[in-house]
C-alpha cells in the first residue's frame, strides 16, 4: 500500500485537530510505517481490536506483518495491489470514526471495509478500536 489518498479537513472544523491526528495514523499505516504512527497515542492507550491482543505495539506488530504478507494478508489467496482509501471522517468532540476501505487493484477481488473509532485526550490518542467488515 502506499499511503491514503489526500483527504482534506475544512480549516473551520470545529474537530479538526482530532481528526488529522486519526487521519495522519492511517496515512502512516498506508504508508508501511505503523510505528511511525505509535507518536500519535498516549502510553496508557487501549485497543480494542478482535484479530489481536495486547496494547499498540502489539496492534502495530500485527500491522507490519499484514503489510510483509502483501495482499495475501488481506483477502486470502489474492495477489493484487491494495490501496487504503479514507472514504469519511467523523467526529463528536474527542471521538473520532474514521471508515475506510482497502481497496483491490482487481476489482473482481473486492476489498476491505472497516470504522476505526478513537478517543483523543488532547493531542494524544487515548483508546483506538476497529469494527470488523
Amino acid at each position: 500500500m502506499d499511503g491514503i489518498k489526500h483527504f482534506g479537513i475544512p480549516k473551520n472544523d470545529a474537530n479538526r485537530a482530532h481528526k488529522e491526528i486519526a487521519v495522519e495514523f492511517l496515512n502512516l499505516v498506508g504508508l508501511g510505517r505503523p510505528k511511525e504512527a505509535l507518536r500519535f497515542f498516549a502510553p496508557e492507550c487501549k485497543t480494542h481490536n478482535p484479530y489481536t491482543v495486547g496494547g499498540m505495539d502489539e496492534l502495530t506488530d500485527a500491522m507490519i506483518a499484514v503489510q510483509k504478507e502483501g495482499a495475501e494478508g488481506i483477502l486470502k489467496g489474492s495477489k493484487a495491489d491494495f490501496e487504503l482509501i479514507i472514504r469519511q471522517v467523523l467526529a463528536d468532540n474527542d471521538l473520532v470514526a474514521v471508515h475506510t476501505q482497502i481497496s483491490s487493484s482487481t476489482p473482481s477481488e473486492g476489498g476491505l471495509r472497516q470504522v476505526h473509532l478513537s478517543v483523543s485526550a488532547e493531542t494524544r490518542l487515548s483508546s483506538i478500536g476497529i469494527s470488523p467488515n
